[in-house]
């Protein structure tokens, strides 16, 4: 029973063996007999190299400053709101609605599920919330002034209003740049 044993496992390491000399004598005859040099290889001589040369950046940094916009336009908004450059057109503080009517006249940015602004449309921003907040920015939003507003839109009916009515409610004045 030992002998059978000590028979199989040197017929088991022989064939092991065998296996091993086979497996490389086929992986020495499937590698691919190359004449040429490799493209990737430092044997290239200098002529056949492709030579890649850079130039200098040609943009002067202090006219990029200047085109800079104000704001940057990627600037995250939340859903439903702009960031709008407006001119204020009328202002209405003294019946307590606190609302201000502007033209616009650049959209900035959007953030998602907002309806487009045209330029030169003119909105009613209701401002009620942002003065109770900030009562001391009132100046800001005077007859006249360019500002830079975030605005949210509220859709909903009034009494004699269509359906499609937007409305526009003041979330923050950013300071003009």
């Amino acid at each position: 029973m030992n002998y059978t044993k000590i028979i199989i496992i040197a017929v088991a390491f022989f064939l092991l063996g065998v296996g091993w000399h086979l497996l490389s004598d086929n992986s020495e005859q499937t590698e691919p007999q190359s004449t040429s040099a490799s493209v990737y290889s430092d044997s290239l001589p200098d002529p056949e190299r492709p030579t890649i040369t850079a130039q200098k950046d040609t943009v002067d940094e202090d006219s990029v400053k200047e085109k800079d916009p104000a704001f940057p336009v990627g600037e995250e908004l939340a859903p439903g709101t702009a960031l709008v450059k407006a001119v204020v057109i009328s202002a209405d503080f003294d019946s307590g609605t606190n609302s201000i009517v502007v033209q616009t006249e650049e959209v900035l940015g959007y953030g998602s599920a907002t309806s487009p602004i045209a330029v030169q449309q003119e909105l009613t921003v209701s401002a009620d919330r942002f003065l109770k907040n900030y009562p001391d920015r009132k100046k800001s939003l005077q007859e006249g002034n360019s500002i830079h507003i975030v605005i949210s839109s509220q859709k909903g009916l009034s009494v004699g209003e269509s359906q499609d009515t937007q409305k526009w409610s003041l979330v923050d004045l950013k300071p003009n740049k």
